[in-house]
């Protein structure tokens, strides 16, 4: 891929119009990731995969190891769950069960989750989400100044695009 790794001219020798023109690119890209229009045959939030057609699908989140779901709620739903199961096995959060923390969030999922989607009007928007858009993931062209690519999709997902 053509291009040199951008984070180290962005922090150490790039000038602030040079940063700036980087930066209105970095918000073009996160433009047309959201601008995307999906295939039909993505039909969740999650993750995506090639089914053996080649078609693009809906699959389980990488970074998750669960979905897809069939609502941005389902998504939120799933997404906590299995951050508590992570924590119920770390020895230093100890699932969160101290001084009732886990208690409260476990209520939280149970009741309270679906009153903050209940009037999103946009909760059936999904678009592609890399998920670790950072400059150490661009490369560049350093004699036009122009972003040559955007690498390390591999926590990408489909998600709202807020």
């Amino acid at each position: 891929m053509p291009g040199t790794p951008l984070l180290e001219a962005f922090n150490q020798t790039m000038s602030l119009d040079q940063k700036k023109g980087i930066l209105a690119q970095m918000a073009e890209l996160l433009k047309a990731l959201q601008d995307y229009i999906l295939p039909t045959s993505i039909e969740g939030w999650g993750g995506v995969t090639f089914d053996d057609g080649g078609a693009l699908v809906s699959a389980p989140m990488t970074s998750v190891g669960d979905g897809p779901w069939p609502s941005l709620e389902d998504s939120y739903r799933g997404r906590l769950k299995a951050a508590l199961a992570k924590a119920d096995k770390s020895p230093y959060l100890q699932g969160w069960r101290n001084n009732g923390v886990r208690e409260r969030v476990d209520a939280f999922i149970e009741h309270d989750l679906q009153a903050q989607f209940s009037a999103l009007t946009s909760k059936q928007d999904k678009a592609i989400i890399h998920a670790d858009f950072t400059p150490d993931n661009l490369l560049y062209d350093p004699k036009t100044g122009r972003i040559t690519a955007l690498l390390d999709y591999d926590f990408a997902s489909i998600l709202h695009p807020a």
